[in-house]
């Protein structure tokens, strides 16, 4: 399952905005199967133009009152850190992927940047604890080289 990122809602000064992505590009996400089960039991008898997530009321969901009233306390009941940003989620979700190897490419698409230099002046410095994964798969490369050789 694939989520597709047409619009962009966003709250300024007390508005809510909507209009296309920040970097104006439409994406695909792909979803990880588990969290594509929970969303499609969730969004189930939506209508297509309806927001994905609302509030009790069926409105969409402020920031000005999201972090308040469910996200900090949610961190709290979870023992993250209280002053944990909403966004600091989206940090998360690039180490992650860095992490397990992903490539700066895949890594743009999925988060949306303009530019595969964006991804890497803003993650970069989470890549060198990558080395010693690459330096371990060159020894596997090299040492099964060898043992066809001899």
């Amino acid at each position: 399952m694939h989520v597709r990122v047409l619009l962009s809602a966003s709250e300024a000064y007390g508005h809510l905005q909507i209009g296309p992505p920040k970097t104006w590009r439409r994406r695909s996400v792909p979803l990880p199967a588990a969290l594509a089960e929970d969303l499609s039991a969730h969004v189930r008898g939506k209508r297509p133009n309806e927001f994905v997530f609302t509030s009790a009321r069926g409105t969409p969901v402020r920031q000005s009152n999201f972090h308040a009233r469910h996200f900090k306390p949610a961190a709290i009941r979870a023992g993250i850190d209280p002053r944990v940003r909403f966004h600091d989620l989206r940090h998360s979700y690039a180490a992650m992927l860095i992490a397990q190897g992903a490539h700066p490419r895949a890594i743009m698409e999925r988060l949306g940047h303009s530019s595969i230099q964006v991804t890497l002046d803003t993650y970069g410095h989470l890549f060198p604890e990558l080395e010693v994964h690459i330096t371990d798969g060159l020894d596997q490369v090299y040492r099964k080289v060898q043992r066809k050789a001899e």
